[in-house]
């Protein structure tokens, strides 16, 4: 099924929602909490369908770090069909020059860099994602 994923690293989780492309419905959501722990652990919520029940998931990741985290999320989508056509992330601060929606390039990467000391503690994580 194709899917809209958007994604939010923060400094200490990972969350993503997966939408439908033709509906637009939340059909997953999921996260990483606790990132870089020994206690982080993986969440995933699978919404019901008319074929399929809801199914619920929790599975512990100790001492995910975020490219752990991603790449379990990822998986996890990718276990479940979806395929991925657009993917979205949230960034806690752009500065003055980042201020709407865009394709993310070399040039978005640096501002993103650039805003690290406005978000000392997100925008790394957000580089990540």
């Amino acid at each position: 099924m194709d899917a809209i994923v958007v994604v939010n690293c923060g400094s200490s989780s990972v969350k993503l929602d997966v939408f439908d492309t033709d509906v637009r419905q939340a059909l997953l959501s999921a996260a990483v909490e606790r990132v870089g722990t020994a206690d982080a652990r993986l969440s995933l919520e699978l919404a019901s369908t008319k074929d399929k029940p809801a199914e619920e998931e929790r599975q512990p990741l100790p001492g995910a770090d975020h490219d752990v985290a991603v790449a379990a999320l990822l998986a996890a989508v990718a276990a479940r069909g979806f395929v991925i056509k657009a993917f979205g992330h949230r960034v806690v601060h752009g500065g003055e020059r980042l201020t709407d929606s865009l394709i993310v390039d070399d040039a978005v990467l640096a501002g993103i860099e650039a805003c690290v000391p406005l978000a000392p503690l997100h925008n790394p994580a957000n580089l990540k994602g």
